[in-house]
């Protein structure tokens, strides 16, 4: 009799570990694996796509921008200063709702290994960062006011670094992003 119960719960308990896909944040990583996650109040949150470029409508699943700024001579980026941008955006649908997180900088001195910056959208000069939801013509789109952005890793191929932060839209509400992670290769590249 004891047999058959241990066969019986058993089984229960393989069904229900088996039948439940089980959704984890992709490893941190710094080796250009084109990995991107973090956890939105909670929830998962990882792109639809993990090859940079690929099309999600008209946009990317997932990207990374870092190069030197054009402009120079202006009151921003004076002549013989070597100023950058920054952005690293990962993009999911879920139910007919487009998503996206994305953490960017510009008129940056560049980045390093080691590096660590404030995410703040309300001070001028910090890293900036945002989730945003559409759907259909409604945009809802959550703004930084605090967080930190830390780089692990450098390269001539990719970026790799951790952050999170926590947002308001325009009427109050907030979210939390949190173990963000990525480790993407260039989708544009520019020295």
């Amino acid at each position: 009799m004891n047999v058959k119960k241990n066969i019986l719960i058993v089984s229960c308990m393989l069904m229900l570990f088996t039948c439940k896909k089980q959704e984890t944040l992709p490893p941190q990583t710094a080796q250009g694996n084109n990995n991107f996650g973090c956890y939105v109040n909670g929830f998962l949150f990882t792109p639809i796509r993990t090859t940079v470029g690929t099309t999600f409508g008209d946009e990317a699943a997932l990207s990374l921008t870092y190069s030197k700024l054009i402009e120079v001579g202006s009151e921003a980026v004076p002549v013989g200063s070597e100023k950058y941008i920054f952005r690293v955006e990962g993009r999911r649908q879920d139910n007919g709702v487009k998503k996206s997180v994305g953490v960017s900088a510009l008129n940056i001195n560049g980045l390093k290994a080691g590096d660590s910056f404030l995410i703040n959208n309300r001070v001028k000069g910090n890293f900036m960062a945002s989730y945003k939801e559409e759907k259909g013509s409604s945009l809802n789109i959550f703004t930084a006011y605090e967080g930190t952005i830390t780089i692990l890793k450098v390269t001539d191929s990719f970026v790799a670094g951790i952050f999170w932060f926590t947002a308001e839209d325009s009427q109050g509400n907030k979210v939390n992003v949190s173990e963000g992670r990525f480790d993407v290769t260039y989708l544009r590249k520019n020295n």
